[in-house]
């Protein structure tokens, strides 16, 4: 068995947490509806006024989860949709709003909350099925909201474009129809230029800066491992791009330079394992790819060598896995943008899982944390003593263990020191950072007692 199910329960922190493989990242907290039932679709964060908050969505409900102390998730608000036991939900933010959508059927709505007033309350501000009866999938760009598969009057449109001038009252400006396509599945929209999931018949890219008249960049009807095209994301310089196709079951990654729009160049394709497959993706900087794979959980992948992916570290929400593959269980959504540099994913089974990344993100700077790493800190997770160590002496070094709102609890302090222990035994279970600092130096790491 490729996995090993054990269910551990931690009283003291008020975590659940398994035993799933994983590597270079760390389970900080989960959150789970207690009613019994209940399963869980896609994710999404939301972050202000220095705190993070991850907007979850289940059969019934869209779900407002205050994360800013990582090892302990506070439910905000539970939203019901207007239909209930939906398989599918999606969201999106916008100013200080949140957008979601729900897909089955055509008894969904489009619910638009206001967030203005968290961590206190969500505030619903708009309810209707006018704009959207359903809707697969949902994106927010210039201040105009993409409706994927968009059922209004009764009719499918592959993808409704609304202005959001006004944000509690969209307007309509357009739909995208093409020849190319019937229905589309999903859209990544960056400075007005769309490259759109267009299920069985591919992927196809537009400049959508006038809706009402799209222009044809490029498109790819057949490629390596093609199947029904799912999703993609792009990196922040615009030259890189990354697609998943779901179905059938077992297709990888497919990563493309495009640099030329125009002219899009397969680069390589890669996998977590051979069976196995991704769903929802994301490029963090230029990178790094994020991905929800199914079965086996989430997955991050160095995409810096086009022509050499390589994995820097997953963590398997998924722990019942059965080893087959079959079906499309475990990791279905997942967000990597969150200020803090926290990853939050979510479980069909088993809800919101925030996770440490496996890349640091200090003074701006995103670099895998086994690359180069100046100090480590070992066990983590730990159950009260700590090892610290030091890869080059620095004078007038201090050590200091705050909790996640920055209260110091513990300082050590020693001059040219490259080893040391750190007795953390009187500290509860949870989430703390070990910054240490000195003559030109000062980094953090996060660390994870457990009782």
């Amino acid at each position: 068995m490729k996995r090993i199910l054990l269910l551990i329960f931690l009283a003291a922190a008020s975590l659940q947490g398994f035993a799933q493989t994983s590597q270079n990242m760390n389970l900080l907290s989960t959150w789970r509806d207690p009613k019994p039932g209940v399963y869980y679709n896609d994710i999404w964060g939301y972050a202000a006024n220095g705190r993070e908050y991850a907007i979850i969505g289940s059969n019934e409900a869209t779900n407002f989860i205050d994360v800013t102390n990582p090892a302990s998730p506070v439910l905000i608000k539970k939203a019901l949709g207007k239909f209930t036991n939906t398989i599918w939900r999606d969201f999106k933010t916008y100013s200080h709003y949140a957008y979601t959508v729900g897909d089955g059927n055509n008894f969904h709505s489009l619910q638009i909350f206001d967030l203005q007033f968290l961590p206190d309350s969500v505030h619903k501000v708009y309810d209707s099925n006018a704009i959207s009866q359903s809707a697969h999938t949902i994106f927010i760009d210039n201040a105009k909201l993409y409706l994927v598969s968009n059922v209004r009057n009764g009719s499918n449109q592959a993808v409704d474009v609304y202005s959001l001038a006004n944000p509690v009252a969209p307007t309509l400006l357009g739909s995208l129809q093409s020849t190319f396509f019937n229905d589309m599945h999903a859209v990544f929209v960056k400075n007005d230029t769309a490259y759109c999931s267009a299920g069985w018949p591919g992927f196809v890219m537009y400049n959508v800066a006038n809706i009402n008249n799209p222009v044809l960049i490029s498109s790819l009807t057949t490629y390596p491992g093609q199947g029904y095209n799912h999703t993609s994301w792009v990196s922040q310089n615009s030259k890189k791009m990354i697609m998943t196709d779901e179905i059938p079951a077992g297709l990888p990654v497919k990563l493309y330079d495009i640099s030329d729009p125009s002219n899009p160049v397969y680069k390589s394709s890669f996998t977590s394992n051979a069976a196995a497959t991704p769903h929802n993706t994301f490029i963090v900087g230029n990178n790094y790819a994020v991905l929800s794979f199914y079965h086996d959980g989430v997955q991050v992948f160095d995409i810096s060598n086009s022509t050499n992916v390589t994995r820097i570290g997953y963590y398997d929400t998924y722990p019942d896995n059965p080893g087959n593959y079959s079906g499309y269980e475990g990791c279905w959504g997942v967000y990597p943008f969150l200020p803090s540099g926290n990853i939050i994913a979510s479980d069909i089974t088993y809800g919101l899982f925030v996770l440490s990344a496996p890349y640091s993100n200090i003074s701006g700077t995103r670099e895998e944390l086994n690359k180069d790493r100046s100090f480590t800190v070992y066990p983590n997770p730990s159950t009260g003593t700590l090892s610290f160590q030091l890869k080059k002496p620095v004078k007038n070094l201090k050590i200091t263990v705050t909790d996640v709102l920055g209260k110091n609890l513990k300082t050590f302090s020693g001059d040219m020191l490259t080893d040391q222990k750190l007795n953390l035994n009187n500290l509860s279970a949870g989430l703390y950072l070990v910054h240490a600092s000195g003559d030109g130096f000062s980094e953090t790491r996060r660390v994870l007692i457990k009782k």
